[in-house]
């Protein structure tokens, strides 16, 4: 797990955190109690492989990051929250914004797009282009998304 601003997330139960290999966890709370009214509850959080929880995103109990989920800043992810696989969560209560196109995703590293390889995004699915080589100024890179 990387801690890009220090390792020093808010986990006050690290005993009921599972977190997964290449994890980046930037400042945000993973919280597995909930006190409402007087009852007092404990319930696992799993964090699969390549999640991200951006600055002071927020998990609580029970909540299911599935592989390659990304919480944005300031967003919570409620009790018993499961973020599907490769998607983008916002808000405060958190919901999906988008997806990752899977077969992008697959692309070994090197690899090289042209515009060819674009094709419109159907159903709240964006392509994922991963940066492929060291680009030496921002007016060489070229996003492309479709929303």
């Amino acid at each position: 797990c990387l801690y890009p601003s220090g390792g020093d997330p808010f986990m006050p139960e690290p005993d009921l955190v599972d977190i997964g290999d290449g994890c980046v966890v930037d400042n945000a709370s993973i919280v597995a109690h909930l006190n409402t009214r007087g009852n007092f509850e404990l319930v696992r959080i799993r964090v699969d492989n390549n999640v991200t929880l951006r600055v002071r995103s927020r998990i609580q109990q029970g909540v299911h990051c599935e592989s390659g989920s990304m919480l944005l800043e300031k967003s919570l992810a409620l009790t018993g929250e499961v973020m599907e696989v490769n998607s983008v969560w916002q808000g405060a209560p958190a919901s999906r914004v988008f997806t990752y196109d899977k077969k992008f995703l697959d692309l070994p590293t090197g690899g090289s797009f042209d515009d060819s390889d674009l094709t419109e995004s159907k159903s709240e699915t964006i392509p994922f282009f991963p940066l492929t080589k060291d680009y030496s100024s921002e007016d060489e890179i070229n996003m492309y998304i479709y929303v």
